[in-house]
């Protein structure tokens, strides 16, 4: 079909219109007694051409047509239009629109005139309404070829001749016009073994012809290589030729990885074997081919080895080598790649590095405004030892707040034991809670653990504050004498005198036998004391300041665990009653809870409880700790670790109240029934769909608890944008650094108050609960708290507005509905997401496996990353989001 050319509206939207018209339909015309729409005067004027381009030889002719329509697009009859053209010759220059508004002229260009372009115009005689249509003038064709040039229908072709590629040669002059007639012969250079479908053909008009090649199968083309095709226009001197490199992939062979467990520990005390089998088209084993294998930071036992006779190569994995100083000790998700040398052939599989942990301390967990705090945070490995040089994050997710002067966050370095040196100095900026977070940050400055304090931060002065008990919860045994409570009274809040302390409590009574007791306080000080009663439970105390008139001013509340003193019964309640045997790298347990009550069925405070094992299996089956103490709701804790066997008729767990025959036994089964289920990506990411979205390449890995694979398992796989990044890039390093821009975010609701959610550099998805749909609830003001407590988030500076939601769910990326896992318990897919996103958006991709009517879950989250070649050129947009809050 011959591609037309048109101006301001399109010949099929016009078709559209005149049938409206033609029914009654498009409006806004006058209405005749038939019904149809008078058209009103000419208001434009629409050019179309029959082809894009003509010839340069004075009889190659292209039909111009112009259709005039009034205001409503109505088709103006008997219109007089005129036509003009700088160059060529016009079939007439002028005409009168007929019943469908349309006029049509022949154009011709002339060779003489030498031009590369025409413009046609169209005037309607009488009004200012004109309109142009550009026309390619292309030359007749070449004479004397000087050049040819070759292109390949395809990137590349594999090695076992399954497909092919179309080889393109095109002909032309010294003035780049194609040449017909030219004879091009086409010819393989040494080594190249495939097939030419023909070996030489004529060109045509065009200026040129095409052949097929395809690659031979073979012991050369087990490894990836370049063909080379030359095209040579034959009777030329000097010969007139060109080449062009054919690439071939070794698709013949394939590579499958399995690993003997799916985690590793962070310190390299075990290891992960992992197993790589080298198969040919045949799925027949493949010896003598040398693999290699490479991961993010972890550490093999060497790094390459050649396949044996059953095509497999082996090597082990470690989280981090014990005796390697700059070994990554961070909990992480590893890919594990291997690659069979001189081919393209890969294979992915995911590890997971697990057992460091990070704690942070406080000098100080309540102060006031303006009073400084120390703070300091401990890495450690797996096995407790502090990991030195390591890149710790502190920074304030809620509150308000400074970390060393600054209202940013501050970066610090361990020291030989693990702990952060210098101390970060916190100062509090207003009274309310800071929670504080510190981040172990890996080498490329992502966050791969976090843990968080809160400190409680009074106003300046006297404040309303309970100075004693400093427990909360405070245990307060039937027995015990009444329980003093102090608190500190400033002499006015918000600018009114405090006239009394009311206290009130749900449970026990106040020394005056009461539940409630108002006292005035005595040099900025009052005091009450509580007496348990004889009823276990918690005691919510709350104490509000009152004016004069008895308006409360502040409340501040308390909590007392009113307990027994001796029990008299115990429950023992396992958390799982089955579980996995522990192998390798793999632990399983089950949390062990003893309810400790006296007779009343009242709840017993620090009581010691006992925990073992009745009848082990000396296979490592274990409970820790063996003696734990009540807590004030009568609960004491332990954890059973199951060992490196089955059992037969299960474990019989007793838990007995130290120095009493008060005793409960449960039974545990150990089988190996469990599976495990870990994520891992890619490091090589792609560019795609018009260099517009990334590709990154991952896969999920399902084992059993003894680390055999589980094949042929579906596994659900989702992506949720968690949080997403303001700000813009910096080249001045040559790096495309994101720099972040944080925010105070302080929203202002309807009924005045002014909530602060304190300072973040990732903002969470106002999505809280992931239903697609913004939920904010109005009805009372939006914090952090009541924020990650499922209710949605829809703040005012919204670079996308109320009611949108920020980030929309598509910006996580797409990925596959399932997966479902090969013989070794691996499953790839890959993950597409835009490019604007790469450096702003927390993507979560989760995965869930249903294994015997049980379902498995894990998450791997991680920032959307950009591809290499991309942060070189730096192309890369600042984010989409904004580069500052309520941009």
């Amino acid at each position: 079909m011959t591609n037309k050319l048109s101006v301001f509206f399109t010949a099929a939207w016009l078709t559209v219109m005149l049938a409206l018209a033609g029914c009654g339909g498009g409006g806004g015309g006058a209405q005749g007694s038939g019904g149809a729409s008078k058209a009103g005067p000419a208001a434009s004027v629409i050019l179309s051409s029959s082809a894009n381009s003509v010839k340069a030889d004075g009889s190659d002719t292209v039909t111009i047509t112009a259709t005039v329509v009034d205001v409503n697009h109505l088709p103006v009859e008997n219109a007089r239009v005129n036509f003009a053209s700088p160059s060529g010759q016009l079939g007439a220059s002028s005409g009168f629109s007929n019943s469908a508004g349309v006029v049509t002229i022949g154009y011709k260009a002339l060779a003489a005139e030498n031009v590369t372009s025409a413009t046609i115009t169209a005037s309607v005689v009488n009004t200012s309404i004109s309109a142009q249509i550009p026309i390619r003038v292309t030359a007749v064709g070449g004479v004397t070829p000087v050049a040819v040039y070759l292109s390949s229908s395809a990137a590349s072709i594999k090695a076992d001749g399954s497909n092919s590629t179309t080889i393109t040669a095109t002909v032309v002059d010294a003035n780049y016009v194609p040449v017909a007639g030219a004879n091009v012969s086409f010819s393989k250079v040494a080594p190249a073994s495939g097939q030419l479908v023909v070996n030489s053909r004529v060109t045509g008009s065009s200026g040129t012809v095409t052949v097929s090649y395809s690659a031979s199968p073979g012991t050369p083309n087990f490894i990836d290589h370049n063909d080379t095709i030359k095209a040579t226009v034959d009777g030329t001197s000097p010969s007139i030729f060109n080449t062009i490199d054919i690439k071939v992939t070794a698709s013949s062979y394939s590579l499958l990885l399995g690993t003997s467990v799916p985690t590793v520990k962070s310190d390299g005390s075990n290891s992960a074997i992992i197993t790589a089998t080298v198969m040919d088209s045949s799925n027949l084993a493949v010896s003598g081919q040398t693999v290699k294998f490479t991961a993010q930071t972890g550490q093999f036992g060497t790094s390459s080895g050649p396949s044996s006779a059953t095509g497999v190569v082996t090597i082990p994995f470690f989280g981090g080598l014990p005796l390697v100083s700059t070994a990554d000790r961070t909990n992480r998700n590893e890919t594990v790649t291997a690659n069979i040398l001189g081919t393209s052939v890969t294979a992915q599989i995911p590890i997971q590095v697990i057992g460091s942990t990070l704690t942070l301390d406080s000098s100080q967990t309540i102060t006031q405004v303006g009073v400084p705090a120390s703070l300091t945070a401990t890495a450690r490995d797996a096995s407790a030892v502090g990991v030195n040089a390591q890149s710790i994050k502190f920074s304030i997710s809620s509150g308000s707040g400074t970390l060393n002067g600054a209202a940013g966050p501050v970066t610090v370095s361990t020291g030989a034991n693990g702990t952060t040196s210098p101390s970060v100095t916190l100062v509090g900026t207003a009274a309310g809670n800071l929670v504080v977070n510190a981040d172990w940050l890996n080498a490329a400055g992502t966050s791969t653990f976090t843990t968080s304090k809160t400190i409680a931060v009074t106003s300046p002065g006297i404040s309303f504050a309970v100075t004693s008990p400093t427990t909360n919860p405070t245990l307060l045994k039937f027995t015990d004498p009444p329980q003093p409570i102090s608190v500190s009274v400033p002499t006015t809040i918000s600018g009114i005198t405090v006239a009394n302390i009311r206290f009130a409590t749900t449970l026990g009574t106040w020394l005056n036998s009461s539940k409630v007791s108002t006292k005035a306080p005595t040099a900025n000080t009052v005091s009450e004391s509580l007496t348990a009663g004889s009823s276990s439970g918690n005691a919510n105390i709350q104490i509000d300041a009152l004016d004069s008139s008895g308006t409360v001013l502040a409340t501040l509340s308390r909590v007392f665990a009113l307990s027994s003193v001796t029990g008299t019964q115990i429950s023992l309640q396992p958390s799982v009653s089955t579980v996995a045997p522990s192998t390798g790298g793999s632990i399983n347990t089950s949390t062990l809870t003893a309810t400790v009550r006296d007779a009343a069925n009242n709840t017993v405070g620090s009581a010691p409880v006992l925990f073992e094992i009745v009848n082990p299996t000396g296979s490592g089956e274990q409970i820790s700790p063996v003696i734990a103490y009540t807590n004030s709701n009568g609960q004491a804790i332990a954890t059973f670790t199951s060992g490196a066997s089955s059992t037969v008729g299960g474990l019989q767990i007793k838990a007995t109240v130290v120095g009493t025959a008060v005793t409960d036994t449960k039974t545990i089964n150990v089988a190996g029934n469990s599976v495990s289920v870990t994520i891992g990506q890619g490091t090589v990411i792609s560019s795609t769909n018009g260099d517009t979205t990334y590709t990154l390449p991952m896969s999920v890995l399902v084992v059993s608890s003894t680390g055999g694979a589980v094949s042929g398992s579906t596994v659900t796989l989702s992506a949720f944008p968690t949080h997403y990044l303001r700000g813009n890039r910096d080249n001045s390093l040559g790096d495309c650094k994101p720099v972040y821009v944080p925010a105070v975010l302080t929203i202002t609701q309807t009924n005045g108050v002014t909530v602060t959610a304190g300072q973040t550099y990732a903002f969470p998805n106002e999505d809280v609960n992931e239903d697609d749909i913004l939920e904010a609830d109005s009805s009372s003001p939006i914090t952090s708290s009541n924020h990650q407590s499922g209710e949605d988030y829809d703040p005012i500076g919204d670079l996308r507005g109320a009611g949108s939601i920020t980030p929309p769910h598509a910006a996580a990326g797409t990925l596959p509905p399932t997966v479902v896992t090969d013989a070794n318990g691996v499953g790839t897919f890959n993950l597409i997401y835009l490019k604007n996103y790469a450096n702003w958006i927390y993507s979560r991709i989760r995965a869930k496996v249903v294994v015997n009517g049980t379902e498995f879950v894990n998450e791997l989250r991680f920032m959307l990353p950009p591809s290499v070649e991309d942060v070189k050129l730096c192309n890369l947009p600042n984010s989409p989001f904004g580069q500052r809050f309520g941009q």
